[in-house]
């Protein structure tokens, strides 16, 4: 899949490792790094459930989205998805495959839906 970020402060973030790492840690900017390149492999969400990082959907105010340990089990930060289609203005406005939407890298109790 082609990953996009909802926002340019995100994209920078996650896609710099030193940034990652200063912010988060060595381990969190691996372990995201690790998670964005599973993100490009697959073809739609539905494979990251086979996957390392505990892929599972979210439900309630944050339902159609998928999260991701990006720390680990116990620790609380995730990397939250949503598949989206993109459309191509060089293939006649038709619906490529589906992209992933980054949403955000946050505390698993971040208020992100309301």
């Amino acid at each position: 899949m082609d990953v996009y970020f909802q926002t340019k402060r995100l994209a920078d973030l996650c896609n710099d490792g030193r940034k990652l790492t200063r912010k988060y840690g060595k381990r969190v900017a691996e372990t995201t790094e690790a998670r964005l390149q599973q993100l490009e492999a697959v073809r739609s969400l539905e494979e990251l459930r086979a996957l390392p990082g505990r892929w599972h959907e979210l439900s309630a105010n944050l339902a159609g989205m998928w999260a991701a340990d990006v720390a680990g089990k116990r620790d609380r930060l995730r990397l939250i998805v949503r598949e989206e289609s993109r459309t191509d203005t060089d293939n006649a406005g038709q619906d490529n495959d589906p992209a992933a939407l980054v949403v955000a890298l946050s505390d698993h109790y971040d208020d992100l839906g309301r």
